[in-house]
């Protein structure tokens, strides 16, 4: 890539950036076929820097993660070498599977670094590396559940060395990129492993950055239905919000490595899960997204707005977010930019039932009881104009059916929470 100028062609660079990483492949795939390490270490380095380096010739952001993406996809292309690649990691791995001991062999505690370091910053940028990821036993079996299951109980125990736990942070990292994909297909491979059991327990380590890096993969790994393993992680949870404060605070946003927006998603993820909604509330998530929202910046509002309109599937946080957002909310809809966002819509339209909800009670409170129609039923058979399905009938109760892509199965499960609540199928 350092070969074509800034002012060439963008095409042309981006093809100059795969050329690069398939040179590179050819060279690794020779060397791993026969084992030489101390050849292979100076070839896993100018892996790691082709990554780093593509920011000199793309000043521009958008075209630097192009050329980004162009190396990281170019890494599974080249199918043989990839497989042998991460055989490789395994083969290291397994020498050092029962002990964790990386510094008692220097080359293999190196090789493994510079790999690891340069998969990391390949599957932030690639879905195509992810899935190859995914799809591969080796990679999610054979290197992240036995370094994962094996060198937790160690590292907790103060027994590994500093490079023994990066590594261990990196593979988690490594995971949670894939998921915060959420890609249909690299998805389905995941789901085939457990990787919150051996992970678990690193939510209490003493190293920050361990214990988030943790929590990030979890609260993606775990299914939002899972309430009870929530129950007594306010630090890790905790951890999250003020990690999102201090990347606000950050002239590049970003903190521990994480952007803002990115942190925003992952709070709006754990707020898929009922018990955290209130959790998040308690330990004052709402403060954060205000300061989200009057930052004035596009992508960090929107991600702030996703984050209310999952909160405000709880009736109690509702409450809250109506009385403390509702008019800066409104104020956002009037702006063309925002006007068309499809949860900034349904989040002022809940926040304009609970309205209707407060001025309905303030009227019944005066007006004399009148009995109440049983649920499913209607309320004055005379206005059923229409012969309905046996399926839909009001004696039968009332159901919906949503046809919803995979990207929007979130969205949707919040939606048929909420049926759920008024007796609706």
């Amino acid at each position: 890539a350092s070969g074509q100028s800034a002012t060439s062609p963008l095409p042309a660079r981006l093809d100059a950036c795969r050329a690069t990483m398939n040179r590179i492949c050819s060279r690794l795939s020779d060397k791993l076929q026969r084992q030489q390490l101390k050849e292979l270490i100076p070839l896993l380095k100018e892996l790691y820097f082709s990554y780093t380096e593509t920011a000199r010739p793309f000043p521009d952001e958008v075209e630097r993660n192009l050329a980004c993406q162009a190396l990281a996809e170019s890494l599974p292309k080249m199918a043989k070498s990839f497989a042998r690649l991460l055989l490789f990691m395994e083969a290291i791995i397994g020498r050092h599977a029962t002990k964790g001991d990386l510094e008692a062999a220097p080359e293999d505690m190196t090789a493994l670094s510079v790999l690891t370091r340069a998969l990391h910053n390949f599957s932030d940028c690639s879905v195509l590396l992810v899935r190859a990821l995914a799809a591969s036993e080796v990679f999610c079996r054979d290197c992240c559940l036995r370094v994962f299951s094996n060198w937790t109980p160690l590292f907790l125990a103060g027994q590994l060395g500093t490079e023994s736990g990066l590594c261990i942070r990196r593979l988690m990292d490594i995971v949670y990129n894939a998921y915060f994909k959420l890609d249909t297909e690299t998805d389905a491979c995941l789901s085939a492993y457990d990787f919150v059991e051996p992970v678990k327990p690193l939510l209490r380590s003493k190293d920050e950055r361990i214990s988030f890096s943790a929590l990030l993969l979890v609260c993606f790994a775990l299914d939002e239905s899972k309430a009870e393993f929530y129950l007594g992680q306010k630090e890790s949870i905790s951890l999250l919000i003020r990690t999102l404060n201090r990347s606000i605070d950050s002239k590049n946003r970003r903190c521990l490595g994480y952007h803002t927006v990115e942190l925003t998603k992952c709070v709006n993820r754990l707020a898929l899960n009922d018990i955290n909604k209130e959790l998040l509330v308690e330990l004052k998530i709402l403060p954060v997204v205000h300061r989200l929202l009057d930052g004035g910046k596009p992508d960090e509002i929107g991600a702030a707005v996703n984050v209310l309109f999952t909160l405000s599937f709880n009736p109690a946080v509702q409450e809250q977010v109506h009385r403390e957002f509702a008019s800066q909310l409104t104020s956002l809809a009037g702006q063309s930019q925002w006007s068309n966002m499809a949860s900034l819509k349904g989040l002022l339209f809940k926040l304009e039932s609970t309205d209707s909800m407060t001025n309905h009670s303030a009227r019944k409170a005066s007006a004399v009881p009148k009995p109440k129609p049983k649920p499913g039923e209607a309320a004055d058979a005379s206005a059923v104009t229409e012969n309905l399905a046996t399926s839909t009938a009001a004696g039968n109760g009332f159901h919906v059916m949503i046809s919803y892509q995979h990207e929007s199965k979130e969205t949707v499960a919040r939606i048929r929470d909420q049926l759920k609540q008024h007796r609706i199928k």
